[in-house]
């Protein structure tokens, strides 16, 4: 009998809890096929996730892309309306008649269970497959495992095995005051699902990176979410903005239009959005062309911007490796990279970026 594994979820954000606790699952029990399912309205909640579906599907798939068998399942999209997980299971025990199902879920929605639409239905028809969010929270998951096997019918619940990995996607978009959540709006609203994928990777891997550089995470992941905010409006919006907002263009910016969201995007994080913090709003002005006497937190959204894991170019693996040991010596390779490029493209060269190259190399020589 085939066994499908069940994986539901707002995804708004993706993150790596949520990856922590399908490896956990699957250590647990092998499974024929894997179902990622991103629900439309969450039942506790009264609007549509911030990123669109397809924003949330392609940064699942960067997630979760090398998982046998996994398929991302848009039936909650489809049914539109409130994302009720019976109506769900009931299509997919009509697909799949002689499959078992398995529902995977945190501690937070493991205790908090009897309180979803037809419960004792879910528990009857599929095994739950429950795994840690908090550490110390197994007593409470073997207590609540017990008393629902004995008040009702269960086809099976299964604790997985796990050390628990705190993230929530709440919390990720509650960090800076709120700003994190109103980002990940204008995300869903104003990106495409490329240059979504593309900010949430540079988010989680400025993220990842910040202890190694003695950067804030939290800060980190905040200049990862608006470093491309603007990236998505045309030249002629930029230029227009800049006018508006009394923004001082150069010469070289203007022959450089690729890189004029660095700066209309670092006032629209500002203005529109309410980021406040001058040393992130500083990091976004800089992150495409770099600049001399880089701080560690622009330093290191320079870096991520060009060699999150996503990013496929001649030379980022090497690139990658030296960063994630130098952060410096990763972002003078970085500038040499680039350098390179637009002179084999003819492209304008910003002299910000030879600038920063300079920089770069006399500080790693002085220090050896």
């Amino acid at each position: 009998m085939e066994k499908i594994l069940v994986f539901g979820g707002t995804f708004d954000p993706p993150h790596k809890g949520h990856r922590h606790l399908l490896d956990a699952a699957l250590a647990q029990e092998d499974f024929d096929r894997v179902f990622l399912i991103p629900s439309y309205i969450p039942p506790h909640k009264d609007h549509r996730p911030a990123l669109s579906f397809e924003a949330r599907k392609a940064i699942l798939l960067d997630w979760f892309g090398d998982v046998p068998g996994l398929e991302i399942l848009a039936l909650e999209q489809e049914r539109s309306g409130r994302s009720y997980t019976v109506d769900t299971v009931s299509t997919l025990r009509e697909r799949y008649p002689d499959s078992t199902l398995y529902l995977l879920m945190g501690t937070d929605m493991f205790l908090s269970f009897e309180t979803w639409n037809r419960f004792a239905d879910l528990l009857r028809d599929t095994v739950l497959l429950v795994g840690s969010r908090e550490p110390g929270d197994r007593g409470k998951l073997e207590e609540q495992k017990r008393r629902l096997e004995s008040s009702y019918t269960c086809k099976g619940i299964i604790l997985c095995s796990m050390e628990p990995v705190v993230c929530a996607s709440s919390a990720l978009r509650a960090a800076g005051g709120g700003l994190a959540g109103r980002a990940l709006e204008h995300i869903g609203q104003a990106l495409d699902p490329n240059r979504a994928r593309h900010t949430m990777q540079v988010a989680e891997y400025a993220q990842r990176l910040a202890p190694l550089c003695g950067v804030d995470p939290e800060k980190a992941y905040l200049a990862g979410l608006l470093h491309d905010c603007t990236k998505c409006y045309p030249i002629s919006w930029q230029i227009s903005y800049a006018e508006q907002e009394h923004i001082d263009l150069s010469a070289d910016d203007l022959a450089s239009p690729q890189v004029l969201h660095q700066l209309t995007g670092a006032v629209f994080a500002r203005n529109v959005l309410g980021a406040r913090d001058e040393e992130l709003l500083a990091a976004i002005c800089c992150h495409t062309t770099g600049k001399p006497a880089m701080t560690p937190l622009e330093t290191l959204l320079f870096f991520a911007d060009s060699c999150e894991p996503s990013r496929r170019f001649p030379g980022v693996e090497e690139i990658r490796s030296v960063g994630e040991k130098d952060l410096n010596r990763g972002a003078l390779l970085l500038c040499d990279r680039s350098i390179q490029y637009l002179i084999q493209k003819k492209i304008h060269l910003h002299p910000q970026t030879v600038a920063a190259r300079n920089y770069l190399l006399k500080e790693l020589e002085k220090n050896g």
